[in-house]
């Protein structure tokens, strides 16, 4: 599985940061459906069965067998917090759609849902380790974040604005992302699934490098360790022909 090679006759230039493509514009219709439906069922209604069974409770999926949760947390958000929903929705489209232009809608459909298992898989281990199996966690984060770290692994030099004032290159997103969860973990901040946010960027990087597959781990170690070997052999040959010149008389 590669997310890494551009489609056929794509290349950066041919790229529209701005373009709403298919898969991102069904992945937002599916989010802003449900939500409406939460809205309705919950604030209105007083029903959180949707919530209780579709957001990803690690006690409920094991041993209670709701085993569908890893997949469906992702499509849940706060019913009373819209801005849940709007900042993830926002750095899906903002983020992925030259994701999905490269890889097209099937790859990036492919990349979104796996990176978001994965990280509901992250949110159930944590949960069993820091015994905390009844702790709900819904949104779409894990993905979303998985999205940020690909854009910037992916278009590393390309410039962004970021709050839409400071230019930067795109690689300085991925430590901005990554800096700013250590600190939401150290700070203690509520409300905030860190281990979704780390699963699902661990999970994107993971993938964009290959380095989830232990023969792709072996390949790269050893051509590393072919250019270290390389480039003593290069530096004992040119060391040999300094030697060889003798001293040099003027």
């Amino acid at each position: 599985m590669a997310f890494r090679n551009p489609g056929p006759g794509m290349d950066r230039a041919a790229l529209s940061f701005w373009k709403l493509t298919p898969a991102i514009k069904w992945i937002l219709v599916a989010n802003a459906a449900i939500y409406v439906v939460e809205l309705v069922t919950v604030n209105w209604l007083k029903i959180t069965l949707m919530i209780d069974h579709l957001a990803l409770t690690p006690s409920r999926v094991v041993p209670g067998l709701e085993l569908w949760q890893p997949l469906t947390y992702m499509w849940m958000h706060h019913p009373s917090s819209p801005s849940h929903i709007l900042l993830n929705m926002f750095g899906l489209w903002m983020f992925g759609t030259l994701l999905e232009q490269r890889w097209g809608p099937l790859g990036f459909l492919r990349f979104y849902l796996l990176t978001g298992l994965i990280s509901g898989i992250v949110v159930l281990a944590a949960g069993w380790i820091f015994r905390s199996e009844d702790t709900m966690t819904l949104g779409a984060s894990g993905a979303v974040y998985a999205v940020v770290i690909g854009f910037g692994l992916l278009f590393p030099d390309l410039r962004i604005y970021f709050l839409g004032i400071l230019p930067m290159k795109a690689r300085w997103l991925v430590y901005l992302v990554i800096g700013g969860t250590v600190v939401s973990y150290l700070a203690r901040a509520p409300g905030i699934s860190i281990a979704a946010h780390a699963g699902g960027m661990a999970a994107g990087a993971l993938l964009l490098t290959g380095w989830w597959n232990p023969l792709s781990v072996h390949r790269s170690i050893r051509r590393l360790l072919l250019r270290r070997r390389m480039r003593v052999i290069e530096r004992e040959i040119r060391d040999a022909r300094d030697d060889d010149q003798g001293p040099m008389l003027h």
